[in-house]
Parts: C-alpha cells; sequence; structure tokens
C-alpha cells in the first residue's frame, strides 16, 4: 500500500521501489535506506536500480543506505536468530554494481565505521548521481 505525507516542497512516498508512483524524471533526490539488500539480486535489485533512475531527473541525487554483507554481520544475525541469506539476499557488492552498470555516477561512499575497510564495515552509504 502506497502512502503520501507532504511538508512544504517535500513529499515522502511509501511504495514498492519496483514500481514507485512517479512520473519519469520528476525527482530531484531520492534517499533509499535499508530496503535493497531484501531484494533478490538477479531481477528485482536490477529493476529497482532502473526504477530509481527512471525516476529521477537527470543529474538528480540518489542516496541509497544499507549493510554490509560479510561474516561479521553473519554472525551478529545469527545471534538474532537470522540467517542472512533470508532476509539480505543481495549483498553490499551487489548492490554497487547494480546501481554503477545501471546509468548512475558514485559521487560518495561513506561506512561505518569509518576506520574499516569497506568490506570490513556494517553499512555503507552510497551518493549517486544519474547520468
Amino acid at each position: 500500500m502506497a502512502g503520501k505525507y507532504r511538508a512544504g516542497n517535500v513529499s515522502l512516498l511509501q511504495g514498492s521501489v519496483t514500481q514507485m508512483p512517479l512520473a519519469s524524471g520528476s525527482v530531484g533526490g531520492l534517499l533509499c535506506l535499508s530496503v535493497l539488500e531484501h531484494l533478490p539480486p538477479a531481477k528485482e535489485l536490477r529493476n529497482a536500480a532502473a526504477e530509481i533512475h527512471r525516476a529521477l531527473a537527470p543529474r538528480g541525487v540518489a542516496v541509497l543506505g544499507f549493510p554490509v554483507k560479510n561474516k561479521y554481520t553473519r554472525v551478529l544475525l545469527r545471534v538474532a536468530g537470522v540467517e542472512e541469506d533470508e532476509v539480505h539476499p543481495a549483498s553490499h557488492r551487489q548492490i554497487a554494481e547494480a546501481f554503477a552498470s545501471g546509468g548512475f555516477q558514485v559521487e560518495a561512499v561513506h561506512r561505518f565505521p569509518r576506520a574499516l575497510p569497506l568490506d570490513l564495515g556494517m553499512y555503507n552509504v552510497l551518493q549517486l548521481r544519474r547520468v
């Protein structure tokens, strides 16, 4: 079920990242946090990248946040009683690749914690620009 909320010139939408209720090229900025890792990487992740690209205006910015898939996050999820591949089928690498090959330029990569290499951290945020 899609919902819509407004505050000034900002609209918050709730809906499917693979079928957004937005006109093509109508969005200057898009924020997507802790969603993409739940999509199967073979088809749905690429569909999400294409849909975000479609909705963004030329040179529009997307900010994507997602957990890193590594041995440390796997252990944390197991302690919580969750199998990683069941809840996070897409890895951080697969997400980055889907968007890099989908018409986006990476402008910034932020990782948490900052002191750890990209593949050993807990969470990544990508700032992308539609090209």
